[in-house]
């Protein structure tokens, strides 16, 4: 589906039914110089971000570190560990924004991704939590028994040692996933499983999935839509591409 319908359908879903029912919203990185993405527009400007805030704010919803009602949260995350949220890190810090990184301990050697001393140092602030990504950042559904486990288990004890954090939730790598990933996550100790399928936090897909919104570098209108739950138009294309049956 082309950005202009998708952005077309959610426009005027947000004039036809807006819901204030608590949602997850994820983003790859923010910059302020550098961008670190180096496969699309898919770096927020800080400043940019910074107004993601204030919308969420002036229409009553609360940023949280984990959304426990129905309605008027909003929980934030980031995708992968780029640099440019360890760049940008005072803007959350004083700004006390709760924000989720889920991470691949594999990336950690690459220069546009957090080092593993980078995480350390993020997991000292109360408002930064970490979750995992998978070990490899791969497709899961290419893995056999033993090595898709293995994704699940390898990132959970990398994560933990380095940030002395629980990490019970987990994203899907590439958003991809089907009801063998689902119950190996789930076997392997995770809670908290989290897509790319947009719509309500606590209407799960399969009774275990959460849906989040991406809402890379979009304008602030759109935005707004999103904070609103009018995406939720695009939720059965997104599982149609994202949950293998």
């Amino acid at each position: 589906m082309k950005n202009i319908i998708k952005k077309s359908l959610v426009n005027i879903n947000y004039s036809l039914s807006k819901s204030r029912k608590s949602k997850s919203i994820f983003f790859h990185d923010v910059h302020s110089k550098n961008e670190y993405v180096k496969n699309g527009d898919v770096s927020t400007p800080i400043e940019k971000f910074a107004n993601y805030v204030s919308i969420i704010k002036e229409n009553g919803f609360s940023i949280v570190d984990k959304v426990r009602n129905l309605d008027n949260e909003i929980e934030i995350s980031f995708d992968d560990g780029y640099f440019g949220i360890f760049e940008n890190i005072d803007f959350f810090i004083t700004q006390n924004i709760n924000i989720k990184i889920f991470i691949s301990p594999s990336l950690f050697n690459d220069k546009n991704y957090m080092s593993s001393n980078n995480i350390k140092e993020l997991s000292k602030y109360k408002n930064i939590s970490f979750g995992s990504h998978s070990y490899s950042h791969k497709r899961l559904d290419v893995f056999n028994d033993k090595e898709l486990e293995n994704e699940f288990i390898k990132s959970k004890q990398i994560i933990q040692s380095l940030t002395n954090q629980e990490v019970d939730s987990f994203c899907f790598p590439l958003g991809i996933f089907n009801d063998k990933i689902i119950d190996t996550a789930l076997k392997t100790g995770y809670k908290n499983l989290y897509s790319c399928i947009p719509g309500p936090f606590f209407k799960l897909i399969n009774g275990s999935v959460i849906r989040r919104s991406i809402a890379d570098n979009v304008s602030e209108n759109y935005f707004k839509n999103i904070v609103y739950g009018a995406d939720y138009i695009l939720s059965k294309w997104y599982q149609k591409k994202h949950y293998l049956k």
